[in-house]
């Protein structure tokens, strides 16, 4: 029963540097490949992101709960999808979904 997660924890532990690695100065993964600092990136994320909070605070005020679902989702989905388009099109989906899914 555990072995398939075993398996996905080994899988994922494969890409991280080892100890000896670290102390022996060998490189590691650069920053560039584990973020991603493109000025359009992070406008998108802080625009969608800042959306999502209003629409979290919204939610909660108004005692809604789809609100609240997709603001949190808005303010979490820029952490996950890499790259403007990802970013354009996934913020722009989830904001639609605001005014569809109005109680």
């Amino acid at each position: 029963m555990l072995e398939p997660a075993i398996a996905v924890t080994m899988k994922v532990l494969d890409g991280l540097p080892s100890p000896e690695d670290l102390l022996e100065g060998r490189p590691v993964a650069p920053v560039s490949s584990m973020i991603d600092l493109d000025p359009t990136t992070i406008v998108l994320g802080v625009l969608f992101s800042s959306i999502g909070f209003i629409a979290f605070r919204y939610g909660r005020k108004m005692e809604m709960m789809s609100p609240v679902v997709i603001g949190l989702a808005l303010m979490f989905y820029p952490f996950f999808v890499r790259g403007p388009i990802g970013l354009l099109t996934v913020g722009a989906g989830l904001t639609a979904a605001l005014f569809v899914f109005r109680d």
